[in-house]
């Protein structure tokens, strides 16, 4: 069972990408509690049955080698002005550092 996440690029710069709408939005890899509890779950369910394919949310997936493996995707989150109070609510930052530079009251996240 491999995890996959359509995510090309890491987090830098996450902060400074949300709060600057004339950028894309930066897309996070999925949370490292969420690829913990699916990563948990995979594994007490092929402990009770060995096939990676009858894992709960398990699809097939080719790699580019040609061989087929079951695979769980977890989907990234975008990040946004709008939900910026999530990233300091999940621990990755503080608002003094989220919002350093940033005009007080422009962003919901920064009064």
């Amino acid at each position: 069972l491999r995890r996959q996440s359509d995510v090309r690029a890491g987090s830098d710069g996450v902060f400074a990408g949300a709060l600057h709408p004339d950028q894309q939005p930066p897309r996070l890899r999925p949370g490292l509690l969420q690829l913990g509890k699916s990563a948990g779950e995979s594994a007490l369910a092929l402990c009770a049955n060995p096939d990676a394919s009858a894992v709960a949310g398990a699809s097939p997936f080719t790699t580019p080698g040609g061989n087929e493996i079951s695979s769980i995707f977890l989907v990234p989150k975008p990040i946004t002005q709008d939900n910026l109070n999530e990233v300091i609510d999940a621990g990755w930052t503080d608002q003094a550092t989220l919002c350093q530079g940033v005009t007080a009251g422009s962003v919901a996240a920064c009064p």
